[in-house]
């Protein structure tokens, strides 16, 4: 978890005003990787604690997703309402205003009907039950806080490869 502490620490020292993280922090992680942004896809990141929110951006930017960033849980219910092309969601479960517990059930509803996209708690809290009440709400998967990049990185490959092949076994059948 030393990489998350690193990233951590950058994200705490950096202006609040004028932050471009993409690049000093990806560098954190991976000095002389570049990716190109968006190349993988589109994440939404549901998280009320900013240090946190430009971790997971950070990350995730360095692994190729372009990433909108909510503050509570009822920002990310409109944020991901307003993108029909999100590949991912990772939501915290504390929040203000709105948990993710209930942001996750309030997208779910409004996807009933469409295409699914994957919701991944992202939560310090790992108390036994945690995990199922995060299913039960309609989130697909759960990663605890701190997590390193492998572990994010192995949760990308899991539910991007599983959507992509649903959508082509979808379009197989038509």
């Amino acid at each position: 978890m030393q990489e998350w502490s690193v990233l951590r620490s950058r994200c705490a020292r950096m202006n609040p005003v004028n932050r471009d993280l993409k690049q000093p922090l990806a560098k954190a992680f991976a000095p002389g990787v570049e990716v190109e942004a968006g190349s993988r896809g589109r994440a939404l990141v549901v998280e009320d604690s900013a240090v946190n929110q430009e971790m997971a951006r950070a990350m995730l930017d360095m692994l190729g997703f372009h990433v909108t960033t909510a503050s509570n849980g009822h920002e990310g219910v409109l944020a991901a309402a307003a993108d029909p092309d999100l590949d991912l969601i990772f939501m915290d479960c504390q929040m203000p205003v709105m948990d993710g517990l209930a942001a996750a059930r309030a997208i779910r509803i409004a996807e009933a009907g469409g295409s699914r996209v994957p919701i991944v708690a992202l939560t310090g809290s790992a108390m036994p039950g945690d995990r199922e009440a995060c299913l039960a709400a309609g989130m697909d998967d759960y990663l605890a806080k701190p997590f390193s990049l492998a572990a994010l990185r192995a949760m990308i490959d899991r539910w991007t490869s599983a959507t992509k092949a649903a959508d082509t076994s979808t379009l197989r059948k038509i």
